[in-house]
């Protein structure tokens, strides 16, 4: 997923719902579980989301979380509806 930024980066005028659209049509291709039922434009949104206010934590400067403990409990916590 990381190396499709660059796909991304390319297309001009995009939308946070092509860039959802576009992630969640990435995500189904993955194969993650065949018997889960998510929504895979969803989880992309939920996913793009949590890297927005992360960065933007991040750039405000006064930053109140930690940022690879809230990366790894996001991790850990949607991982188990993914095996599901």
């Amino acid at each position: 997923m990381i190396n499709e930024r660059t796909r991304i980066r390319e297309m001009k005028d995009i939308h946070i719902e092509q860039i959802t659209a576009y992630l969640g049509q990435y995500l189904e291709k993955q194969k993650i579980n065949e018997n889960s039922k998510i929504d895979f434009q969803i989880f992309a949104l939920t996913i793009f989301s949590f890297m927005y206010f992360l960065v933007l934590d991040k750039k405000g400067g006064k930053s109140f979380i930690n940022h690879e403990k809230a990366v790894d409990e996001f991790i850990n916590y949607f991982n188990i509806p993914l095996l599901l």
